[in-house]
């Protein structure tokens, strides 16, 4: 449950954020990079989750 409510959050708060980038700026590089570091952040916070709940289940 609480992974599902993390990646929700995680997830609109990203495509807020693509669409105000996109929307003030437009297709550029630096739009581009940061939803790459985006994705990859993403990537690295579910395995972290995933990691944390392995440990945590006796």
């Amino acid at each position: 449950m609480f992974e599902k409510a993390v990646y929700g959050i995680f997830i609109v708060s990203v495509l807020t954020w693509m669409t105000l980038a996109l929307a003030t700026e437009g297709l550029t590089f630096d739009v581009i990079a940061q939803a790459g570091s985006f994705l990859l952040l993403g990537v690295v916070m579910s395995l972290l989750l995933e990691r944390s709940c392995e440990s945590a289940t006796p």
